[in-house]
């Protein structure tokens, strides 16, 4: 197998920020900066929102952000992710079967989701705790090119093991982290 050696020799700098927000009721806020020595630079900011008020203001900071970073010449790429417990009763149904993952019921959850973003399903995967959908939708600029396929969304429902919780997960234009 070759690998790239600038690979391993990139170095990174990071930094990571614990703080209080003001949109979330004092919730916690993590933040974190990456430079490559590429110069390009990567910003995860991670909180925690229990209301489509909490949302509003959300995209209203982003908003601000944006406009600040346009001011610098820097043209932000924003890539989001939402993640949620499902509750029993979700539509007056429950995805839990004996512990297992009702397919029906979990495919039942994704295509609420593909159809509320008005998205076309380009690729699915489930194992025996998760299943995960790829799409596009119309409503989203962020987009990336996955073979033939023009990606810009991903959806997934998954068993926690340890708690036995059932997430949503959903991730703009692909979930980038374990779900």
């Amino acid at each position: 197998m070759r690998h790239n050696p600038e690979f391993f020799t990139r170095r990174i700098r990071t930094c990571h920020i614990r703080g209080k927000n003001h949109f979330t009721r004092g919730a916690p806020l993590i933040l974190r900066l990456a430079e490559l020595d590429s110069g390009d630079a990567y910003m995860l900011i991670s909180l925690p929102f229990h209301s489509e008020t909490d949302l509003i203001q959300i995209k209203e900071a982003q908003q601000r952000v944006e406009k600040q970073l346009n001011s610098q010449g820097i043209s932000p790429e924003w890539r989001i992710m939402l993640r949620g417990e499902i509750t029993p009763g979700l539509r007056g149904e429950t995805i839990r079967t004996d512990g297992n993952l009702d397919q029906s019921k979990a495919e039942s959850v994704l295509a609420q989701v593909a159809a509320s973003l008005s998205a076309s399903r380009l690729e699915a995967y489930e194992n025996g705790q998760s299943r995960n959908v790829t799409l596009h939708s119309p409503y989203i600029e962020t987009k990336i090119q996955s073979g033939d396929n023009t990606v810009n969304v991903q959806a997934a429902v998954h068993q926690h093991t340890e708690t036995g919780a059932w997430t949503l997960t959903l991730a703009t234009p692909v979930i980038t982290s374990d779900f």
